[in-house]
């Protein structure tokens, strides 16, 4: 008789070296971090605390992350992926909802004003008062995040 012996050889699925290298949705953004940085798609649904079929949806364009997930997002991938321009109220107040992960109606507490306005001020459909917009500057350089 012949010595039988048992072999397991392990394999790991080969990842997927394509992405867009001028990442413009924030899906495209977590693929090529998450690619690059030699991860898994459950890998990262574990360190942004929801599921693999979340992180799929996000780099297929099959959704959006929803604004809580924001800090963790821009956490996993060490910037800011959107280009607003701070001059203006509403890059201010986008990258403010986007860093502290905030409803228009939790910022516009914080900075005196009614979430609606805060809305109209992004739509650039009404002006915004130059003392709110020192109060998003005031928010943004206290959690560290001016400039991205």
């Amino acid at each position: 008789m012949l010595p039988f012996y048992a072999y397991s050889k392990v394999t790991k699925k080969p990842f997927a070296k394509h992405y867009n290298a001028n990442p413009q949705t924030i899906g495209e953004h977590i693929r090529k971090k998450r690619i690059e940085s030699g991860l898994l798609q459950k890998d990262v649904a574990v360190e942004l605390d929801t599921c693999e079929d979340t992180i799929t949806g996000w780099e297929s364009h099959r959704g959006e992350p929803i604004i809580t997930f924001y800090p963790k997002i821009i956490a996993f991938l060490g910037y800011y992926p959107f280009d607003h321009p701070l001059e203006m109220a509403s890059g201010l107040i986008e990258r403010c909802r986007h860093v502290l992960g905030l409803s228009y109606d939790s910022l516009g507490k914080l900075i005196g004003v009614h979430g609606t306005t805060l809305i109209y001020w992004e739509r650039n459909d009404l002006i915004a008062n130059r003392e709110c917009e020192k109060k998003l500057l005031q928010l943004l350089n206290a959690s560290q995040c001016l400039p991205i």
